[in-house]
Parts: structure tokens; sequence; C-alpha cells
């Protein structure tokens, strides 16, 4: 996923880029969770075992599924990285989400 990649490679150039900005995702879905807030947050697949795009939604999307293909569309909030010496992947992040498409 181009997203992830771009921060895994070279995060200050992709913060320069994507940070703050509405970016439109299109991916496999791998887990669907609640924060805290009650607010759906969709996880999408990335090229890196266990790293995922975390999707914030507005409102809960209905009819999502681990496994279905999405386009989502979001502000981006920013990477976090993980612990490379633990094997924990980083995460990039979106914020009031909304699903564009479903497949």
């Amino acid at each position: 996923m181009q997203l992830y990649d771009a921060f895994t490679r070279d995060t200050a150039t992709a913060n320069r880029t994507y940070l703050t900005r509405i970016v439109s995702v299109t991916g496999t879905i791998t887990g669907i969770l609640e924060n805290q807030q009650s607010q759906q947050v969709v996880l999408l697949k990335t090229n890196t075992d266990g790293g995922s795009i975390n999707c914030t939604f507005e409102e809960k999307a209905v009819g999502l599924n681990p496994g279905i293909t999405v386009t989502v569309k979001g502000i981006c909030s920013g990477y976090i990285s993980g612990d490379a010496g633990m094997g924990l992947p980083g995460d990039v992040f979106l914020t009031r989400c909304y699903l564009k498409q479903k497949r």
C-alpha cells in the first residue's frame, strides 16, 4: 500500500506530503474495532506483517467485514512507529473517515 510504504521509507517526507491532508486509500480489511470514544476503527492490510492503516470513522459504516476490499477517504494524522527490537511494525492513522466504496 503506497501510503504505508511512504511512511516506512521516509517518515519526514511522508509527513510533508500527507500529514493533515485528505487521502483516499484502497485495501483489504483485516479487522474492525471500536475505540474508547465508541468510534468504528477499520484496519487495512499493508505489505508489512502486523502493520496497518487505521481508519477511524466519523459514523459507523455498515456491512463491513474482514476480507473485503474497501476504499476509504479520511485525514492523514500520521505514523506511529513500532518497536523494531520487538518485531512490532508501526501504523498509519486516518481520522474522520468515510466509506467511498466496498467490493
